[in-house]
């Protein structure tokens, strides 16, 4: 200790020392700006920070060195080696720029504090070799234990530097860095020049490739000066990509915790690199950390706590491994009572972006809309549009020997109840009337409103005509059984008309039309009653058309003729009246009496 306090206090200008220390403060400041920015990136933007780190590092030990040397006084009668002092300067490059590189790609401390360690390595071998180019008239002699404790310090300090600048990136740490970094190279050089004992030999020569200590002055201050200029450069590149990245992480947390969607970004091994406040609140993982951690574990967790359904491991491999492949993935999950649409993007280069959309109330929307849809808003019964896609879903179920049955119903005197007592008493019976059909029909049975005061059933798996006949027969019962509305005491009754599948069709438009005409048919026969489809309702149906459309014609065309019958008076025998008779003389039917077209009009 006394010979390193001799050498510093006795054998050094303390104005160069000064010099050289404040180079190695900028150089040492430099070089962790440098190291935090090849920490930030990947790739070959990496690669490019490190080699201006290292040539910064590596010219920053150099220029101390030499400066220092150049306060040295027993060194100033000598001269320097060339080739030697350019090898000096490329070990410190070289070794610094391996150190370097170990330290930044190490998210581990024992990888980064080894990394240092080789930079104080770096910083020992620069000196040593510096030291052999030294040429003067006398012999160099080194003290082992001095040595050992110069190269031990720079290898501390160093290795503490770095382990320091990697904890963070901000203002505090980087400043501890440097410091740390500074007192390795200085510690190391200044112990080891404690460690230099000179015994004068005239007999030495300085070789002919030496540079005198002027000339090395001037080389060093070059390098201090490049040293800064690189400096001056690397921070403000330092504090613009700062500024630029701080704008973009802004920008980026804004959009993020703005969003609707929940967000969270995993690497390739399903690490979660990025999630937002959405993302954590909707899946409920608030409480617990998530960067950085695998989502296998994270979903291992909830299984414990039984919050996750299902196998983990499992549902973990399938979206590593559709990542992998580039599959886009779309899912709906339930969570706490949520539904929850995610879908699963991959990114290039390996992982995946998930967003998370709680769409409990639009499924609900959707729901409400479909059933509006497809049901009648009145009685909550399944209206036409539905009715039809039920009815061809009973037709494909039916098996071979099943028969399905079509009943039409029409309500009798409806219009009356509405005209009478108001459209709510007619809405509120026609809501009572679907509820007493849905209580009357067979589980398996559908009824549905298909408009107006007009209903219809669909009945299922019933091999028998007897079994659509009981149907009926209770249905027309059930509808013409007395209502109590609003005080009001109301009787109606219903017609109901019936087809048959198979033997009156295989269709649901052909079933509907044929039950139609039985419905006709029944209203006809007096109502209050029900009647089977046969095959010649089609056919009056068919005439009954013809003959309204030609009734439609006959005014145009002056068809209606008047026919005058007297009326007499039987005691006299004298004509007192006329009867006037209308008749339709068709062109083809010829005269037709009032009892065949008067219903029509």
């Amino acid at each position: 200790m006394h010979q390193i306090l001799y050498c510093l206090t006795e054998e050094h200008d303390w104005r160069l020392v000064a010099l050289g220390g404040a180079v190695c403060l900028l150089a040492s400041a430099a070089a962790i700006s440098l190291f935090h920015r090849a920490r930030a990136t990947q790739g070959v933007g990496r690669l490019a920070w490190l080699g201006l780190d290292a040539a910064v590092s590596g010219c920053g030990i150099w220029a101390t060195h030499f400066i220092a040397m150049l306060a040295y006084g027993p060194g100033g009668a000598g001269a320097y080696n060339i080739p030697v002092t350019i090898l000096s300067l490329v070990f410190a490059i070289s070794v610094t720029f391996v150190g370097l590189s170990i330290a930044v790609s190490s998210s581990r401390a024992v990888g980064i504090v080894l990394g240092g360690a080789i930079v104080g390595t770096g910083v020992a071998a620069m000196h040593y070799t510096g030291m052999a180019a030294l040429e003067i008239p006398a012999r160099v002699d080194w003290i082992g234990s001095t040595v050992a404790a110069s190269v031990l310090s720079g290898i501390v300090f160093a290795a503490l530097a770095l382990f320091v600048a990697a904890r963070r990136d901000d203002l505090f740490h980087a400043l501890t860095a440097t410091v740390l970094l500074t007192v390795a190279i200085v510690a190391h050089h200044f112990t080891a020049m404690g460690a230099v004992l000179l015994t004068p030999d005239p007999t030495l020569a300085i070789g002919g490739l030496s540079i005198p200590p002027a000339s090395l002055s001037f080389l060093t201050a070059s390098a201090a000066v490049a040293i800064i200029a690189i400096a001056l450069v690397a921070a403000l590149l330092d504090r613009r990509a700062r500024s630029e990245l701080g704008a973009q992480q802004m920008v980026l947390d804004t959009a993020l915790e703005n969003m609707s969607q929940g967000l969270c970004m995993f690497d390739a091994d399903g690490k979660v690199m990025l999630f937002n406040e959405r993302y954590a609140a909707m899946l409920r993982r608030t409480d617990i950390a998530l960067t950085g951690r695998l989502l296998v574990d994270v979903l291992r967790d909830e299984q414990a706590k039984g919050q996750w359904q299902g196998d983990a491991d499992e549902f973990f491999a399938r979206l590593v491994a559709d990542a992998r492949e580039g599959r886009t993935t779309t899912d709906i999950v339930s969570r706490f009572g949520r539904s929850i649409r995610v879908v699963n993007q991959p990114m290039q280069g390996g992982g995946w972006v998930a967003t998370f959309e709680d769409i409990t109330e639009w499924l609900e929307a959707q729901a409400k809309i479909s059933h509006m849809a497809r049901h009648d808003a009145l009685t909550s019964l399944p209206n036409r549009v539905l009715f039809h896609e039920q009815l061809e879903q009973g037709l494909r179920r039916t098996r071979s020997g099943d028969q399905l049955a079509v009943l039409c119903l029409d309500l009798d005197h409806f219009k009356d109840i509405n005209d009478s007592l108001g459209h709510p008493i007619g809405d509120a019976l026609l809501r009572e009337v679907g509820r007493r059909l849905k209580a009357t029909v067979g589980e398996s049975d559908t009824v549905a409103r298909l408009g107006g005061d007009e209903f219809a059933v669909v009945q299922i798996g019933r091999s028998e005509e007897t079994a659509a006949r009981s149907l009926a027969g209770r249905l027309v019962e059930v509808i013409s059984a007395p209502y109590e509305i609003d005080d009001h005491q109301i009787v109606i009754g219903v017609s109901i008309g019936i087809s048959l599948s198979p033997q009156d069709g295989s269709d649901p438009s052909e079933l509907l039309k044929n039950a139609d005409l039985a419905l006709y048919r029944a209203k006809a026969d007096g109502r209050g009653t029900y009647r089977f489809f046969e095959t010649g309702m089609d056919a009056r149906a068919q005439a009954r058309r013809l003959l309204e459309m030609d009734l439609r014609a006959a005014v145009q065309r002056d068809e209606f003729e008047a026919y005058y019958q007297p009326i007499r008076d039987v005691a006299s025998g004298r004509v007192v009246a006329f009867e006037a008779l209308l008749r339709w003389n068709h062109p083809q039917r010829g005269l037709s009496a009032p009892i065949d077209f008067i219903p029509l009009a």
